[in-house]
């Protein structure tokens, strides 16, 4: 950790940081068992890194998603304003369609099928 705290603020760790990393350590102990609680361990050092790991990408992937959606958004929007989607040939500018039957359900359109059919 030493090396870590180094690298991150270019400086060795100062005698006064002892309190600030007794924190940090009752923060990591009371995270491990809270997620000890729901299952078994073995090792504690791996689970709690596996732990940490899950936590922290799960926000990151949240994230994305949630970006991703924006911009499908934007992207369906920009669509809408240059195209007729009245006329799709897959949703009759409801918006939804049915991609794989009744059976499978609806999905949002895209209009994929209008704009290849305007490019032409």
């Amino acid at each position: 950790m030493k090396e870590a705290t180094k690298q991150v603020t270019g400086r060795e760790t100062s005698p006064n940081e002892s309190e600030r990393w007794r924190e940090l350590g009752e923060v990591l102990t009371t995270e491990l068992k809270i997620a000890a609680a729901r299952t078994t361990i073995s090792s504690v050092p791996a689970f709690l890194s596996e732990h940490l790991r899950r936590r922290l990408w799960k926000k990151d992937k949240q994230q994305i998603a949630e970006e991703g959606r924006a911009a499908d958004g934007d992207h369906t929007r920009a669509l809408s304003q240059k195209l007729d989607i009245s006329k799709c040939p897959d949703c009759g500018g409801s918006g939804m369609y049915y991609p794989e039957g009744y059976e499978k359900g609806v999905a949002k359109c895209k209009h994929a099928r209008l704009t290849a059919a305007e490019d032409i």
